[in-house]
């Protein structure tokens, strides 16, 4: 994603956010994560993501025969749910995420950083 296609959907998270303001909806702290989790294209439609699952997310992710950008993704994940929690798919590392990732994870990651935020 360029630049300004990651400025693009910033914009279009920060104007759906204000909506939901005006009509007086905040996202929950689940709903958050989901949304997080979907940015992430290789967790679109796991089990745990929506409605938003920690332990079933860790569960599928740990269950063998997901690749290593998807694992990376729920590392990620539940890291910002909770970074105490010893996860049975183990630790997120950045360094390690971004050199398996490819653009559109990368992309999911840096949007989080630009803005990060924690339930």
């Amino acid at each position: 994603m360029t630049d300004a296609e990651l400025q693009r959907e910033a914009e279009q998270r920060r104007d759906a956010a204000q909506l939901r303001a005006a009509e007086g909806r905040t996202m929950n702290k689940r709903e958050r994560m989901a949304e997080l989790a979907e940015s992430f294209p290789t967790l679109e439609g796991a089990p745990g993501i929506a409605p938003f699952d920690a332990e079933r997310l860790d569960q599928w992710a740990s269950s063998g025969g997901r690749g290593s950008g998807s694992q990376h993704a729920v590392r990620f994940i539940l890291a910002v749910w909770n970074y105490r929690s010893d996860w049975k798919v183990g630790d997120f590392n950045a360094v390690r995420a971004m050199g398996v990732w490819d653009d559109r994870h990368r992309d999911a990651f840096r949007q989080w950083c630009a803005e990060p935020w924690w339930p």
